[in-house]
């Protein structure tokens, strides 16, 4: 089974639906013809501080190379120190080496010098530099030094942590998103990038303060940033750069409102903070010493200014003094201080986006190692080489690459490669890694719950009937044995539903329409997918309570007000009328995410 969160996920918010209904061979295909696999499957990405390289392989597994002095590669081994516990020299890794004891991992992040990866059971695993508290294991070392014994080569498990979705590792600290909205962070908290009021570091996870409903993290350079569901940004910590828009430098302690953005839909972070719109626009304020904020400048902004003449973006990336963004077409374009550019001569700074040459077909970037994946599982870099963060076989000071180089493989044999999306994780080729419903419906493939609409179609627009959500649930179940009985005089036997629909009417998740009657082929609406999915999560036993403050929007029939505030509290459904008939992409949404909720 597989959960994966995202990064992404926020972009639900913007899109817009289509609906459609499903053909005749579309239900053969779906409910029985096209076979699936079982095996662990998520979706590759990459993470990088700008020395060290984590990614991660579409069956779970990571692999990373470069700076290795902590133990950040988890490989088992790290740098030399002396007989008080100081490193001596750096230690690095020029090709890449497996994560030890890790797998059915959905998300990694790579912090200064630790690394952290987020497990399918909602866990998060941690190694590398631990002085400050940053591996969240309940020690650390006050004042830093020596490191001795106070680093770990190999993963261990963040105490009192779970049902996370999301993680953002940064200098010697780490943030996770939980599946209930909130953030908690722990490690190095000098200028208060935890978030918990206090300077003070902590060695296990505390609750950010006065924040909610967030559904995206990344950390900056000794600050946080969220983005919570409503398209806002906050953000807190150092704030030299006055990058929380608020007129000031002040540090913050717990979480304030940048000023002046909205609609947003990804946010990243370096010296500046980034932030994706939903209208594909890419927007910026802080440090703009490389001309990082894309404006032609290379002047700091206290507020949000535009990257100029750049549209279509889909992913935002920033490192450093440099942002990188990811266009819809594949293409990759950047600005910023760039040690390198990407071919012989570019410029050190480069103050408005410019296209990343002979790159396409991308699917991920890591902005602060200069990391690009592409679809068919290959990761490229270029750039700096000091620590062997090329991972070409070389390093060494003062090496470098002005043109891409491949990512070598395990002892410099062959090359890396993340495997792929649709191959290994669905074969559809209407689902793209940049579609905002990629991730959920390649849980929901893999786990069997939903299938094609023929062999290479998921048709993600396309909606559902009530007799197709009974057999998704009848799915998740674990397709319990149970005895067809007429119930309904429209739900014979031999049907494709017609088990399915038994299973669910005795288990009091779906009810009739009256007169006897079922309505297998009416479509289903948001509420009515709602109230199905929250007597399903009655029947497993699942804690279904709302907050009293928890409101339904407008136009909520009566009878479905407490199955809508549940989905909305969690956010299960989409923005928009509750009486629209759900999409096949938002149910799979619906399902990854409630699986992600209750720990499936």
């Amino acid at each position: 089974m597989k959960n994966r969160s995202k990064r992404s996920l926020c972009a639900l918010l913007a899109v817009l639906m289509v609906f459609g209904v499903l053909t005749v061979g579309a239900l053969a295909a779906e409910y029985g013809e096209i076979e699936t696999t079982s095996a662990f499957r998520t979706t590759p990405m990459v993470a990088t501080s700008g020395a060290h390289t984590v990614t991660l392989r579409n069956d779970g597994t990571v692999w990373t190379w470069g700076d290795n002095t902590f133990g950040q590669l988890g490989d088992g081994t790290s740098g030399d120190f002396d007989s008080s516990g100081f490193p001596l020299s750096p230690h690095f890794r020029s090709t890449p080496v497996q994560v030890q004891n890790l797998n059915n991992i959905i998300a990694v992040s790579a912090g200064y010098s630790h690394t952290v990866a987020l497990r399918n059971d909602g866990t998060v695993w941690a190694w590398g530099d631990n002085r400050f508290g940053g591996l969240g294991i309940g020690t650390s070392r006050p004042g830093g030094f020596p490191i001795l014994p106070y680093y770990r080569s190999t993963p261990v498990q963040v105490q009192n942590l779970n049902n996370v979705t999301a993680i953002a590792a940064g200098l010697d600290y780490t943030v996770a998103l939980r599946n209930d909205g909130t953030v908690w962070a722990w490690g190095y908290n000098w200028a208060g990038q935890l978030g918990d009021g206090t300077t003070t570091n902590r060695s296990t996870p505390v609750q950010v303060q006065n924040l909610s409903n967030v559904t995206a993290i990344t950390t900056g350079n000794e600050f946080a940033v969220a983005l919570r569901n409503d398209g806002t940004v906050w953000g807190w910590g150092h704030n030299r750069w006055g990058q929380f828009g608020d007129g000031t430098t002040t540090n913050r302690t717990a979480p304030v409102q940048v000023s002046s953005l909205n609609n947003v839909t990804a946010i990243a972070a370096a010296n500046h903070i980034v932030a994706l719109r939903n209208d594909g626009t890419v927007w910026s304020l802080g440090d703009n010493f490389g001309g990082q904020l894309g404006d032609g400048t290379t002047t700091n902004r206290p507020t949000p200014v535009q990257a100029r003449n750049l549209n279509n973006v889909t992913a935002i990336s920033a490192g450093g003094i440099r942002t990188v963004a990811l266009r819809n077409d594949g293409t990759v374009w950047a600005w910023g201080g760039h040690w390198v550019g990407v071919t012989q001569g570019s410029p050190i700074r480069q103050t408005t986006p410019a296209q990343v040459q002979n790159l396409s077909n991308i699917t991920a970037v890591a902005a602060a190692g200069q990391v690009v994946l592409r679809n068919d599982g290959t990761v490229w870099t270029w750039g700096p080489n000091t620590t062997g963060q090329l991972g070409n076989g070389s390093g060494g000071w003062g090496t470098y690459s002005r043109t891409y180089v491949q990512v070598r493989g395990v002892g410099g044999q062959g090359f890396l490669n993340l495997g792929t999306a649709p191959v290994g994780n669905t074969p559809f080729a209407d689902v793209r890694f940049s579609d905002w419903f990629h991730d959920a419906v390649v849980h929901v493939y893999g786990r069997d719950i939903m299938r094609g609409t023929s062999a290479t179609a998921f048709s993600p627009n396309d909606t559902l009937t009530r007799a197709m959500v009974a057999t998704i649930l009848y799915r998740m179940a674990g397709e319990p044995p149970t005895s067809f009985r007429q119930a309904f005089s429209d739900v014979p036997a031999g049907q494709w539903y017609s088990v399915p629909v038994t299973w669910a009417n005795d288990a009091g998740i779906v009810q009739g329409v009256g007169g006897g009657r079922f309505s297998p082929n009416d479509r289903l609406t948001r509420e009515q997918l709602s109230a199905m999915m929250h007597r399903y999560a009655v029947s497993r036993g699942y804690d279904v309570s709302v907050p009293a403050n928890v409101t339904a929007p407008a136009g909520t029939s009566g009878w479905a007000m407490e199955y809508v505030r549940w989905a909305v509290h969690n956010n299960f459904i989409l923005t928009g009328s509750p009486g629209t008939h759900a999409t096949r992409a938002e149910t799979a949404n619906f399902v990854f995410r409630f699986d992600v909720r209750y720990g499936r």
